[in-house]
């Protein structure tokens, strides 16, 4: 009586091998854009986010709430919620920060572009829940250089935020509509 071997040949486990090798050849590298694209469409929706709470926070207050970038006008180090809670045209007194978010991560760079608004590295919005001042709109460009697509952050004068897709650009420098 014959003995039946079972299992695999060592050709047989070789050849399974190298097909799984060439498939994850393949497979990474656009894993990798989607985690970035995903990356990149958590970070504009954080900041849209924070856009959400400070309007709702401003109508709540019936007071001005304004969103700063975390250095200069550079958004991608992160950004705050503040208030003048004593009214007196000064956002960087003590207990007027009311919510601090962290810096975006990756390497993604986050540029404001204020348009007609003065200033690039704040939005305003006033008891009405509307930017100050309402002449334009905002718009925040994020971009990633390991993403393939770009992410722009808008808030209209009304003081609604969204986020607008930009498929296949790596740097614009408005948010098209």
């Amino acid at each position: 009586m014959k003995q039946r071997n079972s299992g695999f040949t060592l050709v047989e486990l070789m050849v399974t091998l190298a097909v799984a090798a060439i498939l994850l050849t393949v497979a990474v590298p656009s894993f990798q854009a989607l985690l970035a694209n995903n990356r990149l469409t958590a970070q504009a929706n954080d900041l849209v986010a924070a856009f959400g709470a400070a309007r709702s926070e401003a109508i709540k207050r019936g007071a001005e709430i304004r969103v700063y970038a975390g250095s200069g006008s550079d958004w991608a180090s992160g950004w705050t919620l503040r208030v003048d809670a004593n009214r007196d045209g000064d956002y960087t007194d003590a207990g007027e920060t009311l919510k601090t978010y962290p810096a975006v991560t990756g390497s993604s760079a986050a540029q404001g572009l204020g348009h007609s608004l003065t200033n690039a590295n704040y939005v305003a919005f006033n008891s009405r829940g509307e930017i100050t001042p309402a002449t334009d709109r905002f718009e925040i460009v994020i971009s990633a250089t390991s993403a393939t697509e770009t992410r722009c952050v808008a808030v209209e004068r009304t003081g609604r935020g969204f986020v607008e897709k930009d498929l296949g650009a790596t740097d614009i420098t408005e948010c098209e509509r």
